[in-house]
């Protein structure tokens, strides 16, 4: 079998674009002009699988915009996951804290009460973004998010159904709110999200496809 590529593409505009998985040496790139395709529908374990590492697959729904990443490099519990145009996605057992080449990225964020919370420890959290103005000045948003938790839950990624634990995190500041989804496992692994980048960005759909 030929090597497989895991590949993303950028727009000029900084939008993500649709990619599919190739079985070509360098891969098969694709940009969606037309209707936009899921690009879950084209990725396979087999193909999966014969990628070295962990991969996930992201979503904008915003923008319409889906892409796989590799986890390049870890950094104490930050993992940064990477398309090959490098875009780039930092997260901490998969929660995001900090985003790359985005447009309007989170540069980095404080959540350790939100760790707490997902574990069951608390029911309520601050959390902290950090973000740069027009003038690449940072500036920080924080929010108080209140979590709700629902077990037995039925759950799917592109390769799996499960049964979860589902996590809601309802932030509010007196600017905005939002609100966030985790689906964990049996195991504690969080299979499934949907978390807030920022105002720019909206939200990021996030489904592990390979563990390691």
């Amino acid at each position: 079998m030929a090597a497989l590529a895991l590949t993303a593409a950028c727009g000029n505009d900084g939008r993500w674009e649709a990619v599919r998985l190739g079985l070509a040496e360098l891969g098969s790139l694709v940009a969606q002009d037309g209707p936009q395709v899921d690009l879950r529908d084209s990725l396979t374990p087999q193909m999966v699988a014969g990628v070295p590492g962990p991969v996930i697959f992201a979503g904008i729904p915003d923008r319409d915009a889906q892409a796989t990443l590799t986890a390049i490099a870890r950094n104490g519990a930050v993992r940064t996951w990477q398309t090959q145009d490098r875009i780039a996605l930092d997260m901490v057992s998969g929660v995001l804290v900090g985003s790359r080449g985005l447009g309007g990225d989170l540069m980095s964020a404080d959540i350790t009460q939100v760790f707490e919370a997902l574990r069951g420890g608390r029911s309520r959290a601050v959390r902290v973004h950090r973000y740069l103005d027009g003038e690449d000045h940072l500036y920080t948003s924080a929010f108080v998010c209140d979590f709700r938790r629902e077990s037995g839950v039925a759950a799917s990624t592109a390769f799996r159904s499960f049964r979860a634990l589902h996590v809601v995190e309802d932030c509010t500041n007196p600017d905005r709110d939002f609100e966030n989804h985790y689906w964990f496992d049996g195991g504690g692994t969080l299979r499934k999200s949907v978390q807030w980048v920022g105002p720019e960005v909206g939200y990021l759909e996030i489904e592990l496809l390979k563990d390691e």
